[in-house]
């Protein structure tokens, strides 16, 4: 049966466009990290002869340094992300107007979980995540619920986010946060923006 949930021009498991070698440099990050730790705590009591300690910093050494690298040659910039919460909403004073300016020039807009992003093609995506690669459609609706909520929350409350996504498509993007840290999307689903053209 069709989950009534999912985006019917999507399909239901999507895989990173990151390349194949930025996947794996993350697969192998936290256990070269780990061992790089443990040979050079075993090397300082003297468990292990000083060049496994040696190997130890050349391992910690190649994924700090990967960290920062492989990202940039994979394209993969930082991305600035500025938080809302509800003292924000309430005073709408200065640190409102800065986010609120943050996000209309280009970045992710964070409340209560959900992430919200200005995309191309006239779309307002919102980007969730789970810890569940095959969530059921009950989850699924769960979560989708949550992502509409605060959509609607924000339309209701920020004269500026209502302004900005009148007319834009509302996509939901629920992301499966693997143990490598990298996020796959899962399921894609049509949210509901009442401005949107029909």
């Amino acid at each position: 049966m069709n989950n009534p949930f999912q985006s019917p021009d999507e399909s239901r498991q999507e895989t990173s466009r990151s390349p194949w070698w930025y996947l794996l440099f993350y697969r192998l990050y936290g256990p070269i990290w780990y061992l790089g730790l443990v040979l050079l705590i075993c090397s300082w009591g003297e468990m292990v002869a000083h060049a496994a300690g040696g190997v130890g910093i050349g391992m910690l050494a190649f994924a700090y340094g990967g960290n920062y690298l492989v990202p940039r040659l994979a394209g993969k910039k930082p991305e600035e992300l500025v938080v809302l919460d509800s003292r924000l909403l309430k005073t709408r004073d200065d640190d409102y107007r800065q986010t609120m300016q943050h996000f209309l020039d280009g970045a992710t807009l964070m409340l209560d979980g959900a992430a919200f992003r200005l995309e191309p093609a006239n779309q307002i995506g919102c980007g969730i995540y789970t810890y569940n690669a095959d969530p059921s459609d009950d989850q699924v609706n769960e979560i989708a619920g949550h992502a509409q909520s605060v959509f609607d929350l924000l339309v209701r409350e920020c004269p500026d986010f209502e302004s900005t996504v009148c007319g834009r498509q509302f996509r939901i993007s629920i992301l499966y946060r693997s143990m490598s840290d990298t996020a796959i999307i899962c399921r894609l689903i049509d949210g509901t923006n009442p401005s949107a053209a029909a």
